[in-house]
């Protein structure tokens, strides 16, 4: 069983492009074997026991695909996340991060996923004050804590959302939901931006 992977493990990393250990007991994957590894694409780890968010800005230039879903992060850092330009798919579901770097957005300009469902955020600021690259964001954010109140400004930008800034409660187009938000939407930073 492997614990940690570090750059020991794997002492010539400059043509990796994929890493692929998922399902594992892996608690963390050492920042020196992404710092080693210029030209890795993807990384996938899901189902393992890893407490701290990658620093996915040792491979900004490269990675394109990171999946990290099931494991125990409870945090994301924006230091983990610059530069991050031809990132395309960023998965961290069924984790428990409270926090997300969400400006970290503005330096994606190929995303277009971000899993955070199954995490324990209570809020989601107002992305429409990001300058983001016109496109589609798909952002899954079901069975989380979101407090409604915060979530009025898609609302006032065209998205699904029924709320009272007063109270916990969302009105989304599959219906009512107090407290544990259960939805997904499509962030149209084209639309949002004024240039569909």
């Amino acid at each position: 069983m492997l614990y940690l992977i570090s750059d020991d493990d794997i002492h010539e990393c400059t043509k990796l492009r994929k890493l692929s250990v998922e399902n594992n007991f892996i608690e963390q994957i050492d920042d020196a074997l992404l710092q080693k590894s210029p030209h890795l694409e993807s990384i996938f780890a899901e189902n393992n026991m890893i407490t701290e968010m990658l620093n996915l800005s040792a491979v900004a230039q490269s990675i394109i695909t990171a999946s990290l879903a099931h494991n125990s992060i409870s945090a994301v850092e924006s230091s983990q996340m610059r530069g991050l330009a031809r990132l395309d798919n960023l998965t961290v579901s069924s984790n428990h991060i409270k926090t997300f770097p969400f400006s970290s957005l503005a330096d994606m300009n190929k995303i277009s996923y971000l899993g955070l469902h199954q995490n324990n955020l209570s809020e989601v600021p107002d992305l429409t004050k990001l300058v983001l690259s016109p496109g589609e964001i798909e952002i899954t954010l079901y069975k989380n804590r979101l407090n409604c109140s915060n979530l009025c400004w898609m609302k006032k930008r065209g998205i699904d959302v029924s709320c009272d800034e007063t109270r916990s409660e969302c009105q989304l187009e599959w219906g009512t939901i107090e407290n544990d938000v259960s939805f997904y939407f499509m962030y149209r930073a084209s639309i949002i931006h004024g240039t569909a």
